[in-house]
């Protein structure tokens, strides 16, 4: 059993079939939908059914193509779900798919978050130098090692 990764962020709604192709998803995997960007929660809910729709799809299917499912089978499939929990449900029963959707995150969370990337951007500068050819670990000659009291 493997875990498929989809970031939103990246790959969404058919994109994810190519995704699904490359790493051989297949029945008793596990699939879970990272949330990375900051959307409001009826966009995310959409886009968790368009990954899923097209997991079911591609399970479904097994398509020998390279070709994306057009977007008119998975909208004629949506039509017939109930929601994404029943569609998580029938993932699991059908074909044995742990469906893993990250949560919402609170504002407090994401304040944080959005702190943290604001603080790293202010770390590097577009004309910093190139530092990769230089030796991080240089020997010190004047490192006299700590020896406890006795």
């Amino acid at each position: 059993m493997k875990q498929i990764v989809i970031d939103t962020e990246t790959v969404a709604g058919t994109a994810a079939f190519g995704l699904f192709r490359r790493e051989g998803f297949g029945p008793g995997d596990a699939l879970r939908i990272m949330r990375r960007p900051r959307l409001p929660q009826d966009a995310w809910v959409a886009m968790v059914m368009l990954v899923m729709l097209a997991a079911r799809h591609f399970l479904k299917s097994k398509p020998e193509s390279d070709d994306e499912p057009k977007a008119d089978d998975l909208l004629k499939d949506l039509r017939l779900s109930h929601g994404a929990e029943a569609l998580k449900s029938e993932l699991k029963k059908d074909f044995n798919v742990e469906v893993i959707i990250d949560p919402k995150m609170d504002d407090e969370r994401e304040f944080w978050a959005n702190v943290g990337l604001w603080g790293l951007s202010r770390a590097y500068a577009d004309d910093e130098p190139d530092i990769s050819h230089i030796k991080l670990l240089e020997p010190n000659p004047d490192y006299v090692p700590w020896k406890p009291e006795t």
